[in-house]
């Protein structure tokens, strides 16, 4: 799991996927930019520096690396293509367009309790 903006730091890992070829399965989580970042600075009354970046198509990059890549917007979409992904060999890329959620998703603000 991963969100946009963290894997546009880490974007040589996509490169090393697609060389190696493991059996992983990418789930990105597609808000725009630094949402837990994002979060933090609405939460603490400050605002928006640095945080809502300018995404790349991430179909177009996978395939750019010669990597699958499946654009999910509903819970019952993300069960089918994560059971897909894992059922084939190879890497996957899973993006999950955050915005089109419904029910949205709480917005997570650090520290988060888990029940």
């Amino acid at each position: 799991m991963i969100g946009d903006g963290g894997l546009a730091v880490h974007l040589g890992e996509l490169a090393v996927l697609a060389a190696e070829q493991p059996n992983v399965t990418v789930v990105l989580f597609n808000d725009g930019g630094y949402g837990v970042l994002r979060n933090l600075q609405e939460a603490g009354g400050r605002t928006r520096r640095g945080v809502d970046l300018h995404t790349p198509d991430f179909a177009a990059l996978s395939a750019a690396f010669g990597l699958r890549h499946k654009l999910i917007a509903s819970a019952a979409e993300f069960d089918k293509a994560l059971k897909k992904a894992v059922g084939r060999p190879g890497p996957t890329v899973i993006e999950v367009d955050v915005a089109a959620l419904r029910p949205r998703p709480r917005r997570m603000v650090p520290p988060v309790s888990i029940p």
